[in-house]
């Protein structure tokens, strides 16, 4: 049963799967650190161990991207729920409905910062603009990076949408979609990471700011026809995993994604469109060099060439 020592610290036993996909799961005493930003866990309750016993584990606060209910994905475990970091999940299992509720409740409340309207918000590389002063945010911490987000999405102030916006297109032009999903991207001018919702389709891939973007018109789309190429990266963000790139000739879009499936998936999908247009493309070149060949201009003659011949 999870409860709250002498110092405030939410803490108390959880089951924990020592592997991921394992399926076997091992008793663990479980302890917030929200000073350190950690949530450590022992063997046992540190109060039986031994003096300046260490934790078995840890799991870094500002590295978790989300916490949810795991019933979908461990159907068969009562009262599980799951911390996403990066490429990696760990599954625990509670005591009891409550306790589930409970741990998710704070830690998901602890990865999220309420600004609330006209706190001016103190950046060290000075990118502080007006309207942002005057909006309430929330900022997330997912990855690793600080992500923030409009409480309202009335504004569309965003660094998104000053870049290069002859990618701007509207939403009635979004067809079909061949996936969905959330990405972190990295802006153009302002290198901060964003989450958005990505959609790609036979003939863009779009981001919006969230995933109700249905009838909305997409902070950017790309052409597919104008992406030179799709690869993961490598050496340039060291320490950002399942990171791809987006290569144009206007610039480089990085995108990482929770997975490295889903990154792989994302690479797959994008670059089998690629080589469709591509496919498209050459056959209406070969289709108009034979219609030319078919069918070659006849020169009409001038009246003083026609005259000419008589003389």
């Amino acid at each position: 049963m999870s409860y709250q020592d002498k110092l405030g610290r939410p803490c108390g036993f959880l089951d924990l799967e020592d592997k991921e996909n394992s399926g076997h799961f091992v008793r663990r005493f479980f302890r917030l650190e929200a000073q350190k930003g950690v949530l450590e866990y022992y063997v046992d309750n540190p109060s039986n161990l031994p003096e300046g016993s260490n934790p078995v584990g840890t799991i870094q606060l500002q590295y978790i991207s989300q916490v949810s209910d795991a019933g979908k994905q461990k159907p068969k475990v009562q009262f599980c729920f799951v911390i996403s970091i990066g490429g990696r999940k760990y599954f625990l299992k509670a005591d009891s409905q409550n306790e589930q509720e409970r741990w998710i409740r704070i830690l998901t409340d602890l990865t999220k910062i309420k600004v609330p309207k006209q706190d001016i918000p103190r950046q060290a590389d000075g990118d502080c603009n007006a309207e942002e002063i005057t909006k309430s945010y929330t900022t997330e911490i997912v990855g690793g990076v600080v992500l923030k987000r409009e409480d309202s999405d009335d504004s569309s102030s965003s660094s998104d949408e000053d870049e290069h916006t002859r990618y701007m297109l509207p939403s009635k032009s979004i067809r079909e979609p061949i996936k969905m999903g959330f990405c972190i991207k990295q802006g153009a001018r302002v290198k901060s990471w964003k989450r958005r919702w990505f959609v790609l389709d036979s003939e863009n891939i779009a981001y919006y700011k969230s995933d109700t973007w249905q009838g909305k018109t997409p902070l950017k789309s790309i052409p597919v026809m104008e992406i030179l190429d799709v690869r993961e990266s490598r050496g340039i963000h060291l320490n950002k995993d399942n990171l791809f790139e987006i290569v144009t000739s206007a610039r480089v879009f990085y995108c990482q994604c929770d997975t490295p499936g889903d990154m792989q998936d994302w690479m797959s999908k994008i670059t089998t469109i690629m080589l469709s247009k591509e496919g498209m493309q050459r056959k209406k070149s070969m289709e108009s060099k034979e219609c030319q060949t078919t069918n070659p201009v006849k020169l009409r003659s001038s009246p003083e060439s026609r005259s000419s011949i008589w003389v």
